[in-house]
């Protein structure tokens, strides 16, 4: 069906579709959003938005793991008998968490 659309769902005046296009033997849906109020729409927005927040909560959980392990590593040399490698590994944790803070800033809400 080239060129034709299905609608799959509708929500707030907003109804969803894919659209299939066939370019060159290869069949692409994509999918399309079309305003029944006369709004333009983008039907794809919550989603992108929540993918984003899903790779945000993961890079700042990666930011908390690699702090975690610097701080076990610092604690773990120390009473290893190796102060001064503990002191300088512990330097790490804060300046992860800052790292951390610089590349996944917190959004308002």
């Amino acid at each position: 069906m080239p060129g034709g659309s299905l609608p799959s769902q509708r929500e707030s005046g907003v109804a969803l579709a894919v659209q299939i296009v066939n370019i060159g033997g290869l069949t692409i849906a994509s999918p399309k959003s079309i305003s029944t109020s006369g709004k333009k729409s983008d039907g794809l927005g919550m989603a992108v938005v929540q993918d984003r927040a899903k790779r945000e909560a993961a890079a700042r959980g990666l930011v908390f793991l690699a702090a975690f392990i610097s701080f076990v590593i610092s604690v773990s040399l120390w009473f290893a008998g190796h102060e001064h490698q503990g002191i300088f590994v512990g330097t790490w944790v804060p300046s992860i968490l800052a790292l951390g803070a610089m590349l996944v800033p917190r959004r308002a809400a």
